[in-house]
């Protein structure tokens, strides 16, 4: 993680502190893992990771500067809208932003489900919540410490908004 990234995980934490947050759970890949390590630490709570929040699987794209691909700026233009379309090519070795949805959706739901924090921060990546954002709003990357606020009821997902 660079200088830069651990900044701004400090303040991503220091916004939390005004949501009550009880714990967090984030993506097992590298940097949201350390993001949430970080804020768990100045927030003093507990913090695990769960596969369900990584990142969108690209397949042949994966590892690759995806700006220099003709083929990736097209996907990435249409993906929220044709949500079956596969990501990494046409013979679809990526993920689907519906795949995308149904992982996270599931994830989301087994947190719920397990009622031991009412308020939890979780920390992804930004085309994977990008794709979760789709269900209810039309799609935006959000900024590195800019978020999303779902309330869980009656068994549902709710969309509260952005939050900056």
């Amino acid at each position: 993680m660079t200088a830069l990234g651990k900044q701004q995980a400090r303040v991503l934490a220091s916004k939390t502190k005004q949501w009550n947050i009880q714990h967090i759970v984030s993506s097992h890949l590298g940097r949201a893992k350390q993001t949430a390590e970080i804020c768990a630490q100045q927030l003093s709570i507990a913090h695990h990771s769960l596969p369900g929040f990584a990142e969108r699987q690209l397949g042949c794209w994966q590892g690759q500067a995806l700006q220099e691909l003709p083929e990736f700026t097209q996907f990435q233009q249409h993906c929220y809208q044709h949500t079956s379309q596969p990501a990494g090519n046409a013979h679809g070795y990526g993920e689907t932003t519906d795949t995308v949805r149904q992982r996270m959706v599931a994830a989301l739901h087994e947190l719920a489900t397990q009622s031991f924090a009412e308020n939890i921060l979780i920390i992804s990546h930004g085309d994977a919540l990008a794709c979760l954002m789709s269900l209810f709003t039309t799609p935006v990357l959000l900024n590195n410490t800019q978020g999303m606020k779902l309330i869980y009821r009656s068994k549902n997902l709710h969309w509260a908004g952005l939050i900056d």
